[in-house]
C-alpha cells in the first residue's frame, strides 16, 4: 500500500481509539461532548480525503496521460460518489468525456462502490457528513435500547425490545413470551439476558456514530487493499 494512504489511515485507527475513549467518558452524560463530535468530524473528514487520493492515484496512473492540456486544465478528480445512476454518469461524464467507453474497467469499479449499489449506503453518508465543515459539526444524540438475548441448546436469539413488539401466542426457543411486559416467560432450559445498550447517534443519518465511523474505516482500507490487485495501484 502506497505510504502515505497507510500513515493516514493509521491516523485515523488512532482517531478512532479517541473517539471510543470519549464515547466511554461520557455514557451517563445527557449531553455530546464537543470533543466527541469534533473527532467523529475529523475521522469520516479524513476518510472522505482519502477516498479522494485514491481517485487522484488511478487518474494519473491510468488517464492523466493520455489527456490533452486543455483536458488536463479542465479535470476535476475525486472519488465519485452519488445516489442514483443518473448522477453517477452526470459526475464521470463531467471528469472526462467518454470516460466509460475508455476506461470502463475503473468505470465498472466506481461504479460498484456507489451507494445505489446494495450495501455501500454508507460512502454517501460519508461524503454528506465530510461535505458538512463549511456549515458546522453534525449534530449527534444520545440514545439507550434495550439489547434481549435468549438463548437455549436450540440456538441464541438477539434482538433490539425497542424495535418488536409481540402479541398473544408467540414463543422464542419454547418460551412463550408474556405480551404485558415483552419478557419470556421462566422456562427450563431457556436463559434470557437483558442489557442496557447506549449508543451516540448521527442526527438525520441515523447511524451510530462510533460504528458509523469504524465500518467506514474498514470499508475504505478494503478498497485501498482491492484495488492492489486489479489496478496495481501504487
Amino acid at each position: 500500500m502506497d505510504r502515505d494512504l497507510s500513515d493516514q489511515l493509521e491516523r485515523v485507527e488512532e482517531l478512532l481509539n479517541d473517539l471510543e475513549k470519549e464515547f466511554n467518558k461520557i455514557l451517563l452524560s445527557k449531553e455530546i461532548s464537543g470533543r466527541a463530535k469534533n473527532i467523529t468530524h475529523e475521522v469520516i473528514e479524513k476518510l472522505s480525503n482519502i477516498l479522494d487520493q485514491v481517485a487522484k492515484r488511478l487518474w494519473d496512473q491510468y488517464v492523466l496521460q493520455n489527456l490533452t492540456e486543455e483536458e488536463k486544465v479542465r479535470a476535476r478528480v475525486y472519488f465519485p460518489i452519488a445516489k442514483d445512476q443518473h448522477s453517477f454518469d452526470s459526475i464521470i461524464g463531467r471528469s472526462l468525456k467518454n470516460f466509460k467507453e475508455k476506461y470502463p474497467k475503473l468505470y465498472a469499479y466506481y461504479l460498484s462502490k456507489q451507494s445505489f449499489v446494495v450495501g455501500n449506503s454508507w460512502i454517501s453518508n460519508l461524503r454528506d457528513i465530510a461535505g458538512k465543515k463549511h456549515i458546522g459539526l453534525v449534530p449527534q444524540r444520545r440514545t439507550e435500547v434495550t439489547h434481549m438475548t435468549i438463548a437455549s441448546n436450540a440456538g441464541t436469539v438477539h434482538f433490539i425490545s425497542e424495535n418488536v413488539t409481540f402479541g398473544p401466542g408467540v414463543a422464542i426457543l419454547g418460551a412463550s413470551v408474556d405480551p404485558n411486559t415483552q419478557r419470556i416467560i421462566p422456562t427450563l432450559g431457556v436463559e434470557e439476558k437483558v442489557e442496557k445498550w447506549v449508543t451516540f447517534v448521527i442526527e438525520k443519518y441515523e447511524v451510530d456514530a462510533l460504528q458509523f465511523c469504524k465500518d467506514s474505516f474498514k470499508n475504505v482500507k478494503s478498497m485501498i487493499e482491492e484495488l492492489g490487485q486489479p489496478f496495481k495501484l501504487p
